[in-house]
């Protein structure tokens, strides 16, 4: 979203690739671009965060277990938890809040209640009208997939099946199907939702 600039990135992650000789090495050579070297310092801040996580578990296991662990989270424990500390913050006022992500999480709101309206008025179109429902019903209908309602379901398991087929879907995908369904986009290449 163009929320951090490269320097703070490299500023905040470039300590993890210390973590193995040859990490610097790749990230000198084989990254090239700014991007290339964001995902790799990513890359390398995720492992090196899981190997600290993963050594704090097991130094911690029994506690962990019993349920005594004296402490609210594994992360906290970390030797790198400033800079979890420090991306938790910069989340919250630069990337939780941008412009972006408002906009993205208002278009949310229009894709998903279009979703689910159009699946479900096609599935009760379908069970109470058999061969009569419109066309569109039959072909939204089709597109459910595994999800299909069984004819033994009762409604209450109809809107659930719904549910879950619009919420397996993944963001992208969802917007794909929102855009055809609506008629925005077509001919687009979005495959059948119970193809993915």
């Amino acid at each position: 979203m163009g929320s951090f600039t490269f320097d703070e990135y490299e500023e905040l992650l470039g300590r993890f690739l210390t973590l193995k000789p040859h990490f610097r090495d790749e990230y000198d050579t084989a990254a090239v671009t700014e991007s290339q070297k964001i995902s790799y310092l990513r890359s390398k801040a995720m492992f090196g965060l899981a190997q600290e996580t993963v050594e704090e578990f097991i130094a911690n296991e029994g506690l962990l277990l019993s349920g005594s662990y004296p402490h609210n989270s594994l992360l906290d424990r970390i030797p790198s938890k400033d800079v979890i500390a420090k991306a938790k913050k910069a989340g919250v006022s630069r990337v939780y809040e941008h412009e972006k992500k408002r906009y993205a999480e208002i278009a949310s709101f229009e894709i998903i209640g279009g979703l689910l309206h159009e699946f479900i008025a096609s599935v009760l179109d379908v069970r109470q009208n058999g061969a009569a429902a419109s066309f569109k019903s039959k072909r939204l209908y089709g597109l459910l997939g595994d999800m299909t309602p069984d004819a033994a379901d009762d409604p209450y398991r109809v809107l659930l099946r719904v549910c879950d087929f619009v919420a397996g879907m993944t963001d992208r995908f969802a917007v794909g199907v929102y855009r055809q369904v609506k008629g925005i986009a077509l001919g687009s290449l979005t495959p059948a939702p119970h193809k993915v």
